[in-house]
């Protein structure tokens, strides 16, 4: 919604519309300025004439500026023409322009002149304003050429004549700061925005030369949006008329104002003449403050960023402007860029992410005036690591890098980037080294496996492409340069080795990359011999002998520039003057010897109280630091004003944020070199960028902009429409705004520094930390609340656990909790535990917050100088006492050195409320325990049963592995005088039959916080509740992790169902074929009580078809990608139910046995048969594009796309292929292709085949199959468990079970439990060899149904606590209560359907409890979370992302009609009525009238001979009847005999049918079957013969003339013909004929 109020935009709008004055009037407010209009011609001076008239009009109007158009000057009739008259800006014509302006004292706009081209082929369309002196105030070059074919209209293409412009042009006026552009521009709506907003226009000027058939249908919606998008006046000067034979022009000369509407134009819209308007920047900026647009536009954009930095006679040049450089040196900022949690070089400061540091540092630089940052395009950590092989990349790392290049450019700021480092072992020549397999050196510069390897490293580099902007790196010039490598060593390596590899390698940058410059990256020392200005001269060659050659390295012709670094420290040249020799000697060198300029691309001065070079130690000051820089900027600022000097610029090393501070190896704080913006250092950085502000300000000589390529870029998309609550940053990013960005990691969110940070689709949601309240954007403690937590916990100073216990998953809802987008808390844990651990710094209260966020958390270990801690359960305080030893900290520095330190100790604290018994059954120390320890938790617990009058219940985590409980308290040890720790205070008595957890409540208002917690969530019993092991992952996708299937940090308990035609029922179909559904129920309504029933017991995942699995409601409606938006709408409901019930989905693409959406459809529709399906092109086509179809939806209620989806545990390719006949291997080889398909548009969910499991090459494992040995009918249906679950696209196994359905051929009874059981065991056992998990995904039994259930779910048990590769089991299949199986399956539960209540649903219950139990430890790593859901919608008649989807109440039964009632579906809501034959107003009730019944069925006549020989005409059943129902999916509309609204819908009684016929206008007659319970409504139908067999009546009444002697009917039953009470049936034949 606009934030403009109705009231203020009619006032707004009002304002805008007033009248301009006329001439001689006084501006009512504003400067008045005239826009002109003509018509051109070829002669200059008749041109010139013209506008001298009416500039002198415009004067006499009281004008300060005077706006002419395109083509003012000159107008003729080829392009030769112009190019001939075409002059430069100090020509002669524009003179003559220049002396009218000045003699009337008025601003001129001369809309398009036709400037001298850079050759003789082209010229300039120049936009030029000159000021009421006559002075050039600025001049634009048109950039958008028209190069059109106008239907109906001429061919123009300008660029054959014309040159573009390559930068955009604004300057100050008496009207306002203006905005300049020509004609075509105005298609390019970006164009204007970034003059309004980055460079603060106000009018925006359009001088044009439109074309009549574009002027008709573009010309004044364009101008009017402009200035409505951008809120700027928009003045368009326009040529008019016939010019000559060949152009004409369309007029319409305007002026619009901020708010979109015309304030100036001519009344005749061909004259010549002037309209006149006063420009009021007052009313501009009141708008523009009532809709601040400005605030919420793009980061600004620098314009010389969009050109390539190019040398030119020796200098810099971004397009025609000089380019000295001022700037800095940063370290990791990729990693930071990409989300790192944590830096080795520098902290991230508290309360700020990396990429919000890395955003931040890039802006301040800017606005001090620095324009290049220098880093690394690689990761420098190995947890980081951009490569992790050869060949190999973290995509994460890339998108840092992806990050980092967007930032830039919307800060303005070129980057340099190196390639590689000679120090860094990750990412640099020590890794390629041992990469190639070598320890030399030299290697790295010959061995081709080591060249190899670096140059597919650059090659993958420059070809990427941005996934944030869309440009590939290589034509982004955002990046200033590259370095090939960062300070090379070749210590005694042939000379010229590193020039030569220099040499190779730029060129091969070059052959990709043509656009960058390139340089080597090194310190620049001179090779041999005794050189004076190399390091260490006239005592020592070291500077000589580490292989640089400073002239021979840059001497290729593809290094554009010389580089050097200076670090006096550590060269021991601690004399300002020094750093001065070195730098001007290699600028000399660079200008003289090589012919290229110089950059200081790196130095930096040490500040360290014990700095250790060579053996011998150093105190470096910050004073001296000061007086060093400040001695160092001063000669380098003489030579940079200095333009004989070939130093083009400096990088100082290095820039430290506020908050950073360097790693404990440097000391912390500003470490060895870290640099503050408050630093004295600074102030001389500062000087030297204004000066290099001020020197790149000077022209460039003989520049000529086309000589300095424009990057041909892809527009970067604001993505605004995506911003979540219009914050910059947030929402979606990308080229088509559809990468959700990770607002926690950038730093985008706003949330409080005490609440958690959660990623979403849609943004992010922030949750304040346990002990806190408020909304997440701000959070107050609850200060009582984290006291009593702090009495919680015990411990012994100094003293840690010794039993080692388990490690908790760090909640990612508490302190302490960093996400971790490079996956790098792993690195480091090859146990899986990179869940395991704070990952940032917390207190010791934050480590008490994330043990009571943590269900199953009953301790911690904390170290207080690392500021670390991490979490435990079963961890046994009775023998705490083992000593901390010290621990000592790895870590490397910067020139790759290894050292150790030490960093703290670590400490145990226990919670009160633990089970001691339970943590102490599996003590992994053989210790004794600890005098009194016993004692403290005993006397917690007596003061809590004191307190509460109930026992305490315990904290109950997943045993790993499972430990039993003892079933008597384990008595105390000798009991200490007093406990070490204050108890809670005493509460309020409890009742003693439920004890509550003790609670504080800080104020009236404020929440309760509970503090000792009740049974963990993952030990429920029965199933009880059937909650998730954590509710709130709802939002996490299931994937499988280590063979366990993983559902956040956890293991996943699957145990679940099977449904039959959920989608159908769902999606609203009036009748299902499988079964029937429960009297007064409809399908989303039984949809609803299936999936309560499911999370009432404990079931976390339900089986279901993606397809429409009857011929009456099929998904897939022909062969041509036409599909039923009806029945995937169904679909879309069951996600969303199922969803908000965090219950978990498996949907299966297709089935063998369905004649809709099944394998025979796909075959028959595309002309083929059976088998087919799995060898032909044509059918696998039609699949893979319904499974596209399925997969890239987006949901119309939750608006999640299904792909992202996380409610779908996994998708099914096919349930139960067959493919007898079929050569072996053909569903394996299918398998592949189609799970390929899936995983290439869905990479978020796991996939399995959906198979029963058979064996067919696998020749140990056959006779495993069912039937065997009496026959091979299972290893004919192609099947092979192994071969078809071996494609690394399956992620886990799945079989199914029918002991009654696969009886051997001599066999007349089911399969027996042990043939269940081999069966499990066999291919669990070939799972495992695979290395996936196994699920039991469909079985069922009809004869001795409990005891197969049972011994399939004891193989599940027994799997779980063995660690096996069967992981659950989900039954065939669910009814609820009141459903029925169809007549082919003898009705009532059917086969083998399983009602709620039931001796088998009680094994399904106790299953599912066992299975939550078992399958709940931590998981080795995290899964991935997905977007949230929509929210539900305020008006309770609309769902959908939007709220727009009118909701069918009827269908979705909740619209809460009466018994008996009809509802009827209205938009945005519904009615309730009641039908013929009954009374009531609907919503409390129909009564039924059974004399009405009766009286409706007694105007009936029935012939008993049959049913009419006479079709007749249907009548539509009426919608207020009993019989009527809705259809959304489209099936009785696509049936011919329901077609149109004819017949019952659901089943109706004959006098419901008869009530029928009386409520619907023209009804006369209706067939009735009273097994189908079905009635179709007539009128026309003759009665005189209802029996074809027998000899033709005559035919004489009107429904029975013309009736042939074949006639029959189409609709099966009795005829019933409508007569009033007692008349025979002649009433139908008098002469009047029809209804009486």
């Amino acid at each position: 919604m606009d934030p403009l109020d109705r009231q203020t935009a009619d006032r707004l709008a009002s304002g805008a519309q007033a009248s301009p004055s006329r001439s001689g009037e006084a501006a009512a407010a504003g400067t008045r300025v005239a826009v002109a209009q003509m018509t051109s011609s070829n002669s200059t001076e008749g041109n010139f004439k013209t506008v001298s008239r009416l500039a002198q009009e415009a004067v006499a109007r009281g004008c300060k500026m005077l706006f002419l158009p395109e083509n003012v000057s000159f107008l003729g009739t080829s392009f030769t023409e112009s190019l001939a008259i075409a002059e430069p800006l100090d020509g002669p014509l524009m003179q003559r322009y220049r002396q009218l302006a000045a003699s009337l004292g008025l601003w001129l706009s001369v809309g398009g002149f036709q400037e001298k081209g850079p050759d003789p082929e082209h010229l300039y369309n120049c936009h030029v304003v000159i000021d009421d002196q006559g002075s050039i105030v600025v001049s634009y070059r048109k950039i958008h050429l028209f190069n059109v074919d106008v239907p109906g209209g001429p061919v123009l293409m300008e660029s054959r004549f014309t040159a573009a412009g390559d930068r955009l042009a604004a300057c100050d006026s008496p009207a306002g700061r203006l905005g300049v552009s020509v004609c075509y521009d105005l298609r390019f709506p970006e164009l204007y925005q970034r003059l309004a907003w980055d460079m603060g226009a106000q009018v925006l000027l359009v001088p044009s030369a439109f074309t009549v058939a574009t002027g008709k249908a573009h010309w004044e919606v364009l101008l009017r949006a402009r200035a409505i998008e951008t809120q700027c006046y928009v003045i368009a000067a326009a040529q008019a008329g016939r010019h000559n034979e060949k152009r004409e022009s369309y007029g319409h000369s305007l002026v619009v104002d901020p708010w979109g509407v015309v304030v100036g134009r001519l009344e005749d819209p061909l004259a010549t003449g002037i309209a006149v308007a006063d420009i009021d920047l007052a009313q501009l900026a009141g708008i523009r403050e009532r809709m601040p647009l400005a605030a919420e536009a793009a980061a600004p954009v620098d314009p010389s960023s969009e050109f390539f930095v190019r040398i030119q006679d020796g200098e810099f040049v971004a397009g025609c402007e000089r380019f000295l450089l001022a700037g800095w040196n940063q370290w990791e900022v990729v990693e930071a860029a990409a989300g790192a949690p944590a830096l080795s070089g520098a902290s991230i400061p508290v309360n700020m992410t990396g990429p919000e540091l890395v955003r931040d540092l890039l802006q301040k630089g800017k606005q001090n005036g620095f324009n290049v940052m220098r880093t690394w395009v690689h990761t420098v950590n190995p947890q980081f690591a951009m490569q992790t092989a050869p060949g190999r990349y973290n995509e994460a790392a890339l998108r840092g890098l992806d990050y980092l290049l967007d930032e830039a450019r919307k800060a303005g700021v070129k980057l340099i980037l190196a390639f590689t480092s000679n120090w860094t072992p990750t990412g640099g020549v020590p890794e390629y080294l041992k990469w190639c397999g070598s320890t030399d050196q030299v290697d790295f510069f010959t061995k081709k496996e080591c060249v190899d390897m670096y140059q597919g490293f650059v090659k993958t580099i420059l070809n990427r492409v941005n996934t944030i902007n869309g440009r590939t790196v290589k034509n982004d010039p955002t990046i200033m340069a590259w370095n090939l490598l960062n300070e090379p060593r070749c210590k005694g390596c042939p000379p010229g080795t590193v020039a030569k590899w220099m040499d190779e390698q730029a060129r091969y940058v070059k052959s990709i990359d043509a656009n960058h410059l390139v340089t080597t990256g090194e310190e620049g020392f001179f090779g041999c011999c005794k050189n004076p200005a190399n390091p260490g001269q006239p005592y020592t060659e070291w500077a000589a002998e580490e292989g640089q050659d400073f002239i021979q390295d840059h001497s290729s012709p593809a290094i554009d520039y010389a580089a050097i670094h200076a670090w006096p420290d550590n060269w021991q040249q601690l004399d300002p003057a020094w750093l001065a020799t070195w730098v001007s000697s290699h600028a000399s060198a660079a200008q003289k010897e090589l012919k290229k300029p110089l950059v200081l691309e790196e130095f930096g001065k040490v500040v360290s109280p014990n700095f250790t070079v060579g053996g011998k130690s150093y105190t470096y000051t910050l004073e001296e630091r000061n007086a060093f820089l400040k001695a160092a900027y001063a000669d380098i600022n003489k030579m940079l004003q200095d333009n004989a000097s070939g130093l083009k610029g400096a990088l100082f090393w290095q820039w430290f944020n506020d908050g950073q501070e360097a790693g404990t190896t440097e000391g912390g704080g500003r470490g060895l070199y870290g640099i503050y913006s408050g630093d004295d250092a600074f102030k001389p950085i500062l000087e030297n960028a204004q000066l290099v502000g001020k020197l790149n300000a000077q022209p460039v000589a003989a520049c000529v902009p086309a000589q300095h390529k424009v990057a041909s870029l892809v527009p970067v998309p604001d993505c605004k429409e995506t911003w979540v609550d219009g914050r910059a940053g947030t929402g979606m990013e990308g080229p088509d705004c559809d990468v959700p960005i990770n607002e926690c990691v950038r730093g985008t969110a706003s949330c409080s520094p005490r609440a958690t940070c959660i990623d979403t689709k849609a943004g992010y949601e922030c949750r304040c930390f346990w002990g806190y309240q408020g909304d997440g954007k701000s959070c107050a403690p609850n200060t009582q609340a984290l006291r009593e937590l702090q009495q919680l916990y015990w411990s012994e100073d100094g003293m840690q656990a010794c039993d080692a216990g388990y490690d908790v998953a760090w909640p990612a809802t508490a302190p302490g909790y960093v996400q971790d987008p490079l996956d790098s808390f792993a690195f480091f844990r090859a146990a899986g535990a990179g869940a395991f651990g704070s990952r940032a710094n917390v207190t010791l209260q934050d480590c008490m917050i994330a043990c009571q966020e943590a269900d199953d958390c009953e301790s911690f270990t904390y170290n207080a100088v690392l500021m670390q801690c991490f979490l435990k359960r079963e961890q046994c305080p009775l023998t705490a006492s083992c000593p901390s030893q010290p621990v000592l900290c790895n870590s490397t520095n910067d020139r790759g050195e290894s050292f150790s330190f030490p960093c703290g100790t670590w400490t145990s604290f226990y919670r009160l409320d633990m089970d001691v018994e339970r943590a102490c059954a599996n003590n992994t120390s053989e210790l004794p325990e600890t005098p009194g320890v016993a004692q403290i938790f005993a006397q917690f617990e007596a003061g809590y049963t004191a307190r509460t009058g109930g026992t305490m219940r315990r904290i109950t985590p997943g045993a790993e592995p499972a430990v039993e409980t003892a079933a008597a308290a384990r008595p105390a040890s000798a009991a200490a005088a007093n406990p070490s720790v204050e108890l809670i205070p005493s509460a309020a008595a409890q009742p003693a039959a439920e004890p509550a957890p003790v609670s504080t409540a800080p104020s009236s208002s404020g929440p309760t916080v509970t503090l000792l917690r009740q049974s963990s969530s993952y030990g429920s019993s029965g199933g009880q509740g059937g909650r998730y092991p954590d509710p709130s992952l709802k939002d996490s996708f299931v994937q499988v992790v280590g063979g366990d299937f993983v559902l956040g940090c956890r293991k996943f308990p699957v145990s679940g169902l099977n449904a039959w035609e959920l989608m159908e029922a769902a999606a609203g179909a009036p009748q299902l074929t499988g079964s029937v559904l429960p009297a007064g129920m409809t399908g989303p309504a039984m949809v609803r009580a299936l999936l309560d029933e499911a999370a009432g017991a404990g079931l976390t995942v339900v089986r279901a078809w993606a397809h429409g699995v009857s011929p009456s409601y099929p998904v897939m409606l022909d062969g041509q990608g036409s599909y039923s938006e009806g029945m995937l709408r169904g679909l879309d409901y069951l996600l969303a139910e199922a969803g908000t019930r965090g219950r978990k989905v498996i949907l299966s693409f297709t089935s063998n046995w369905t004649p809709a959406g099944g394998v025979d459809q796909f075959a028959n529709l595309t002309g083929g048969s059976h088998n087919d399906f799995f060898s032909k092109q044509a059918p696998k086509a039609l699949f893979k594009d319904f499974i596209r179809t399925v997969i890239t939806r987006t949901n119309t209620i939750t608006g999640r796309r299904y792909s992202e989806d996380p409610t779908v545990m996994a998708w099914d390719l096919i349930n139960e292929p067959v493919c007898r006949g079929c050569a072996p291997g053909t569903i394996a080889s299918w398998v592949k292709e189609m799970a390929a398909h899936v995983k290439s548009l869905d990479s978020n969910h796991l996939l399995t085949v959906g198979e029963e499991g058979f064996y067919s090459t696998t020749q140990a494992s056959i006779p495993f199959n069912p039937g065997y040995p009496d026959t091979s009918w299972a290893t004919e249906w192609n099947q092979d468990f192994v071969a078809d679950h071996s494609d690394p696209n399956i992620d886990f196994t799945a079989i199914h079970i029918w002991p009654d359905l696969w009886k051997c051929q001599s066999c007349t009874s089911a399969l027996p439990v042990d043939f269940v059981q081999r069966y499990i065991e066999q291919h669990a056992k070939d799972s495992k060899a695979l290395g996936k998990p196994m699920l039991v995904e469909e079985f069922g039994a009809q004869t001795t149904r409990d005891a197969i259930f049972k011994a399939v779910y004891d193989a599940v048990e027994a799997s779980l606590r063995s660690g096996g590769a069967l992981k659950g089991a989900m039954f065939w299949q669910a009814y609820v209560p009141g459903q029925t199986a169809s007549r082919g399956e003898g009705g009532g539960a059917g086969k083998f359907g399983v009602y709620p209540g039931s001796s088998t649903f009680d094994l399904v219950k106790a299953n599912a409890a066992a299975v939550q139990q078992l399958a709940s430890g931590p998981a080795s790593s995290c899964s991935k979370e997905g977007p949230a859901a929509a929210g539900p919608c305020a008006d309770k008649g609309f769902e959908g992302p939007a709220c727009d989807i009118d909701i069918n109440e009827c269908v979705r039964a909740t619209a809460g009609c009466g018994q008996g009632a009809v509802c009827l579906n209205k938009q945005g809501g519904f009615s309730c009525e009641c039908p013929l034959g009954s009374s009531g107003d609907g919503k409390a009730g129909c009564a039924n009238d059974t004399a009405d019944a009766s009286a409706a069925l007694a105007a009936f006549f029935n012939d008993p001979k049959g049913q009419a020989c006479d079709r007749g005409r249907d009548i539509p059943f009426p919608q207020n009847a009993i019989g009527w129902a809705d259809d959304p999916t489209g099936g009785f509309d696509r049936n011919e005999a329901f077609k149109g609204g004819f017949g019952s819908r659901v089943p109706v009684s004959l006098q419901q049918c008869a009530l029928a016929c009386q409520g619907a206008p023209g009804c006369d007659m209706f067939t009735y079957n009273s097994v189908q319970q079905g009635c179709f409504l007539k009128t026309g139908q003759c009665p005189l013969r209802n029996n074809c067999q027998q000899e033709v009546w005559s035919a004489k009444e009107q429904y029975c003339q013309g009736l042939p002697a074949n006639s029959t009917s189409g609709t099966g039953g009795n005829t019933t013909q409508r007569t009033e009470p007692g008349s025979a049936v002649e009433a139908f034949g008098g002469s009047g004929g029809g209804r009486k």
